[in-house]
């Protein structure tokens, strides 16, 4: 058993590709990303104040079940993270909690945006990846290519599962994840672990149905689409209740979400000031005359909160925007803008394989301000 890493640049973002058996590749993994794992889980704010949660009686009683049900019903990923630990010499349980801390009630103030449209002939789906600022110089671009898997690629933060954010997978499926703030949490896997599983998934309906039989402790909402396929869908799962609405249905062509619930009942979550002047903002939105890619980086990437949905640490909100992606589900095809660097878009297979040969820069008129605020 034996795995390979082949290091790229999506843009000036690292991109890495990974090929191999998985726990070989989740070990080399670690081993090559220690100094960036080891800062998120031993040196990071968010380490230490979990560490401080995980210490109340009730959230340990809570942390252990859910612990339990992700190992028991969900091995394999379960296998990546023992792995993953292993080689970057870090312990497991800083991993753990790491990835379960939006499993533990609604303390964890994570964010994102998503949204789904058609214009025309197209469907665009769109993901703003918000996270701690103390994040940013750790993140990459992560391509999985595992023996017997379909290939996936993310965008990923060393020591996390890679499947809490956008993910694309080799039958062409899409989607962008936010977090929802579950009050109180059930005893059920940790929903990195559910979302990590998911990526196996060949179709759209096979996702609705996933989600509808596998519930997690905490709670996302996936915004996703599919390569070819005419219609957007929005699930929500929050502590093993679920909802969905498509663009097919719903009668809403225009979808988004920030984090908070908005078709399961809202007793469910708790709702930040900052997601629900975030959600005012969306409302708002409506299908672009023309230009719907550069209509989407405006919105997400450029105008900053209120005008648009983009965050910059401002305030009281310690997030900013490290990321957008705008995805055209017709022509297959990729814009990334990294936080600080120029928009860089790529042919959707090659994203997900692992090619970089057909990326190509992608000027817009506001990419300045993504360099404003670091």
């Amino acid at each position: 058993m034996s795995a390979t890493i082949e290091e790229y640049q999506l843009g000036e973002t690292p991109w890495l590709v990974v090929t191999g058996d998985r726990f070989s590749a989740f070990r080399m993994l670690g081993e090559r990303q220690a100094h960036r794992i080891r800062a998120l889980a031993k040196d990071s704010n968010a380490i230490r104040k979990l560490q401080t949660r995980a210490s109340a009686p009730r959230t340990a009683e809570l942390l252990a079940e859910v612990r339990k049900q992700s190992e028991s019903i969900y091995p394999e990923p379960w296998s990546e993270l023992v792995a993953m630990a292993q080689g970057a010499d870090v312990p497991l349980n800083s991993l753990v909690l790491l990835n379960l801390r939006g499993d533990l009630g609604a303390e964890e103030r994570l964010g994102c945006t998503d949204l789904a449209f058609r214009d025309r002939d197209a469907l665009f789906l769109a993901h703003n990846e918000d996270g701690a600022a103390e994040f940013q110089p750790y993140c990459v671009m992560l391509t999985l290519r595992l023996d017997g898997e379909p290939a996936v690629t993310t965008w990923w933060y060393p020591g996390f599962l890679p499947s809490n954010t956008v993910t694309f997978n080799q039958y062409g499926l899409v989607w962008g994840i936010d977090n929802v703030r579950v009050a109180a949490p059930t005893g059920a896997p940790g929903r990195h672990f559910v979302a990590r599983a998911l990526q196996s998934s060949r179709s759209v309906s096979e996702v609705v149905e996933r989600l509808r039989d596998e519930p997690s402790a905490g709670g996302f909402a996936y915004t996703v689409g599919q390569f070819g396929y005419p219609h957007a869908i929005q699930i929500e799962t929050a502590a093993g209740h679920y909802a969905y609405r498509s663009t097919q249905h719903s009668g809403e062509s225009l979808l988004w979400h920030t984090n908070h619930l908005l078709l399961l009942p809202s007793h469910l979550d708790t709702a930040t000031e900052n997601s629900l002047t975030r959600a005012r903002t969306a409302s708002t939105w409506t299908i672009p005359d023309s230009g719907p890619v550069d209509w989407c980086l405006q919105q997400l990437a450029v105008a900053p909160m209120p005008e648009g949905v983009r965050r910059d640490a401002a305030g009281d909100d310690l997030l900013v925007t490290l990321a957008t992606f705008v995805v055209d589900l017709s022509a297959a095809d990729v814009l990334v803008a990294a936080r600080g660097h120029e928009a860089t878009r790529i042919a959707a297979f090659d994203l997900i394989n692992g090619r970089p040969g057909s990326q190509r820069p992608q000027s817009y008129e506001a990419s300045s301000a993504l360099n404003g605020r670091q």
